[in-house]
């Protein structure tokens, strides 16, 4: 059986994906620095001044700019690609051992085996091929059936489904 539709892309579409990567990724660092940040700042006004203290400083700049640039590399590629299509649209067909991605500059045909999880947003979905590529879904422009139909293959496959 083959599902096809023409998926429209926008540029909140595109910000929504890389966001919701971005917090699936390291946005628990939100929860997580401004705590440490007080734990250090409460060390440093009772006086504390070793050397672990500026490391826990450190560590706390240093997460925080690496978080900054996962989001940023991301959101910079994406829109890169969003701008290379010509009408932001492509064409996404899910057939019974693979699926296909067909935009003005190429096609692209995957087995449902190298799909490694799929993310389930409100407004899109993440076809995950590593920890750091994906492609997004926009709901919008995928039938229930069809959504019912990817989500099967890809855990039959053996890929996870979160969300």
């Amino acid at each position: 059986m083959t599902h096809a539709s023409t998926l429209h892309y926008t540029n909140e579409i595109v910000r929504t994906a890389v966001f919701g990567f971005w917090r699936r990724t390291a946005g628990g660092l939100i929860v997580v620095w401004p705590l440490c940040a007080l734990l250090l700042l409460g060390l440093w006004y009772r006086g504390f001044t070793p050397w672990w203290v500026l490391a826990f400083g450190a560590v706390i700049v240093l997460t925080g700019g690496l978080a900054a640039a996962l989001f940023l590399v991301h959101y910079a590629g994406s829109m890169r690609r969003f701008h290379a299509l010509a009408d932001q649209a492509v064409l996404f067909r899910a057939e019974e051992n693979s699926f296909t991605l067909e935009a003005p500059m190429g096609t692209t045909t995957f087995n449902w085996s190298v799909v490694k999880e799929l993310w389930k947003f409100k407004d899109c979905w993440l076809i995950l091929y590593s920890k750091a590529q994906f492609n997004t879904l926009p709901l919008a422009d995928i039938p229930q059936e069809m959504r019912t139909f990817v989500e099967l293959k890809i855990r039959s496959a053996g890929g996870k489904v979160i969300g």
